[in-house]
Order: C-alpha cells, then sequence, then structure tokens
C-alpha cells in the first residue's frame, strides 16, 4: 500500500531528525532516511 509506505517512510525521516541536536543541521540526507526506513521496516522505499 503506497499510504502506508509513505507514512512509514515520513516516520523514519522524522525519528532521524530527531536524531541530531539543531534546526536544519539535524536535516537527514535522503539516504540516511532510506536506511533507516529499510532497518525499521524491512524494505528500502
Amino acid at each position: 500500500d503506497p499510504v502506508v509506505d509513505a507514512l512509514r517512510w515520513a516516520s523514519a525521516a522524522g525519528a532521524a531528525c530527531a536524531r541530531r541536536p539543531g534546526a536544519s543541521t539535524a536535516i537527514p540526507t535522503r539516504d540516511e532516511i532510506d536506511e533507516l526506513s529499510a532497518t525499521t521496516y524491512g524494505a528500502a522505499r
């Protein structure tokens, strides 16, 4: 389901952002989000 996949990826993006202090410096790269999403949910986006 594409909606579920999008929500999982967005959740991984938020989690990756919360790992570092700061605002713009905490913004993760696409690769970091994809890696966290794959690690957490078992599949890359």
